[in-house]
């Protein structure tokens, strides 16, 4: 088996059973699945079980403030299979969730929000994982000065949206940023992307999400990586290749390169 493609980023236990076959039908192509709390999780640990190129990655979804009780079952449930697992995630700030609540509502919410993102942050460092973040627009700069606090050598900040000085931040702190399938539909997004170095990017679906109407899939991975390396006049393997290079570079490549079960 010859792995070509990672997918860095995917919510695959939100699939249903005959969209998982058709996925891991290719088995060129490596997929993270990142949990976004501990019911997420334990359906990611057991699909892994079943298919042999998945990958898994447990956490909290900072959007989804009903899961932020749900942190000492996740601390366990990260603790109890550190050898299942590549990364913590998806973790990080609230940003959408923000927008309906009053200014002492938002407050609330993030000091709660930092505190977890702190949690599991220490935790990231005690593991020797990495860490997928959700943390865009202006939320990025106190990330970064928490992934530098907690010391964290390894992170993805997952489709990063937000200003151009963030982003150099970012990049000169030696973190990746995944692209998403959004370049191909979203002008403003794609004129984003061509700012991200190779060696600072990684490709993702962050699937199930729908782009103009269509679910996202891993299998978007080789017309994202089309997109980019025609903005780019590059080929499109060659954005492959850096692909996997930087996500070995990032989960580490005992993590990610298959082994026979």
């Amino acid at each position: 088996m010859t792995i070509k493609k990672v997918d860095v980023h995917c919510h695959v236990d939100q699939y249903s059973p005959n969209e998982l076959e058709t996925i891991f039908e290719d088995d060129s192509c490596l997929v993270v699945g990142a949990a976004t709390g501990v019911d997420s999780g334990e359906r990611l640990l057991q699909l892994a079980e079943q298919y042999q190129n998945l990958r898994v990655c447990l956490g909290i979804h900072p959007e989804k403030p009903e899961g932020y009780l749900e942190r000492d079952r996740v601390t366990a449930q990260i603790s109890a299979n550190l050898d299942r697992i590549v990364a913590i995630g998806e973790i990080g700030l609230p940003w959408y969730c923000l927008k309906e609540m009053t200014a002492s509502e938002k407050t609330d919410m993030r000091k709660r929000t930092d505190e977890l993102l702190g949690h599991f942050l220490k935790l990231a460092r005690t593991s020797d994982l990495p860490v997928i973040l959700h943390a865009i627009k202006e939320t990025a700069l106190f990330a970064l000065e928490q992934l530098k606090e907690h010391r964290i050598e390894r992170a993805l900040f997952h489709w990063f949206e937000g200003s151009p000085p963030d982003l150099r931040q970012i990049i000169k702190s030696g973190y990746f940023i995944s692209i998403s399938p959004d370049l191909m539909v979203n002008k403003a997004y794609a004129e984003f992307t061509d700012n991200i170095p190779l060696d600072s990017l990684t490709l993702e679906s962050d699937g199930p999400w729908e782009y103009d109407g269509t679910r996202g899939v891993p299998a978007m991975i080789e017309a994202t990586a089309a997109c980019l390396a025609k903005r780019r006049g590059l080929d499109p393997e060659e954005i492959l290749k850096v692909n996997l290079d930087n996500s070995l570079k990032l989960f580490g490549s005992e993590s990610l390169i298959p082994v026979k079960r």
